[in-house]
């Protein structure tokens, strides 16, 4: 059965969460993001390019766009990034054609392509990394065009000239990086440890955590046709998510792309409390050992337990694609890293802290370890 392009944003959760990220996101005096962890989410730069006007698009069931992503696919490309280039091209040839027939000369048009990034980088304040990624797209499209003759050919001053772009934007690149590395010492990023403990063992989130996992545990029982509603099974998610971030740090790709199998062929023991349990994520993309490995215990030993066994079990809708998959959205789809990120500031937002992410979470907690070992 073959993948369609679809949008590029499918918001998993309520408008609650969409209205959120909308303000927590911060920009220094020039209207750029600050140099800091926290950076625009997709939602927000989505709304930004649609304000300066380029966020229109051909229909994803344009025979040409359509073409292009099975393209990508065929060359081995996930569906997700598929998807996402092909939507970033998509835009880019609308905005370049004026939204007449389309045309893949733009894509060889350095004029276009220097005019069009610079509104991406100075009108909808997209970040440096995301002005890289539409780069890396142009190429693909370029390759894509030339193979299918849509192009005659490529001058070779157009390559040199998407080389030189893209440089110039790495080069941005790295220096926030740098910035936002810095950033990640100072007092105002670090939270107490003690305080993130606080809000995952807090009474009423336990309790309400217990309720879903009795309500699931009967509907099982019941061979109930019934499953739990978006909103039970996301508090479930973030909940169990949250204790795996804070007590365990595990990376995130590996928290993405664990699987039941992974979770079967874990070392240690379920039944005993005071035992660590230590699960291997097999996913070929994850290349340290590392960032492989996942060390669980206490309390979140528990809820990842009752989570697997029950609460997984009554996600609201199945997906074929992730259906081996621990963790995934309340739609069924693949849990990324933005979303564990997006559900993290919801989560620790209703305790009274905002601007929480994954990144601010692991680097407090292992600032704090560091703090008590000297």
């Amino acid at each position: 059965e073959e993948e369609e392009c679809d949008e590029e944003d499918d918001p998993d959760e309520s408008n609650e969460i969409v209205e959120k990220e909308v303000n927590v996101n911060r920009f220094d005096e020039s209207g750029r993001p600050e140099a800091s962890a926290f950076r625009p989410s997709r939602h927000v730069s989505n709304c930004k390019l649609k304000e300066c006007g380029l966020g229109k698009k051909y229909p994803d069931k344009h025979k040409e766009i359509k073409d292009f992503y099975r393209y990508l696919r065929s060359s081995g490309k996930p569906h997700g990034f598929a998807r996402n280039i092909a939507t970033a091209i998509n835009k880019y040839l609308f905005w370049a054609c004026d939204g007449d027939a389309l045309s893949w000369q733009p894509i060889v048009d350095s004029r276009k392509l220097r005019v069009y990034t610079d509104l991406l980088y100075k009108d909808a304040k997209l970040c440096e990394s995301s002005i890289c990624n539409f780069i890396g797209s142009v190429d693909r499209a370029r390759q894509f065009a030339c193979y299918r003759r849509h192009l005659t050919g490529i001058e070779y001053k157009e390559d040199i000239f998407l080389s030189g772009l893209f440089n110039r934007f790495r080069a941005l690149r790295k220096t926030r990086e740098k910035e936002v590395r810095a950033s990640y010492q100072s007092g105002s990023f670090l939270i107490d440890p003690a305080e993130l403990f606080k809000v995952i063992n807090h009474s009423e989130y336990r309790d309400r955590f217990e309720e879903l996992t009795t309500y699931a545990k009967a509907l099982i029982d019941k061979k109930s046709w019934q499953t739990f509603d978006r909103k039970s099974y996301t508090y479930s998610l973030r909940f169990v998510l949250a204790q795996l971030l804070v007590t365990c740090r595990p990376k995130l790709s590996a928290l993405c792309n664990m699987t039941f199998a992974d979770v079967q062929e874990c070392e240690g023991s379920w039944d005993n409390d005071g035992s660590e349990l230590i699960i291997t994520i097999s996913d070929r993309k994850i290349t340290s050992m590392e960032g492989m490995m996942i060390t669980v215990l206490g309390y979140a030993k528990y809820a990842l337990e009752k989570f697997i066994h029950y609460i997984r079990l009554v996600v609201p809708l199945v997906q074929k694609d992730t259906k081996n998959l621990v963790f995934v959205n309340s739609n069924g789809g693949k849990l990324g890293p933005a979303q564990v990120n997006r559900h993290m500031d919801q989560f620790f937002g209703i305790a009274g802290y905002n601007n929480i992410n994954t990144t601010r979470i692991t680097k407090s907690v292992e600032h704090g370890a560091k703090e008590e070992q000297m």
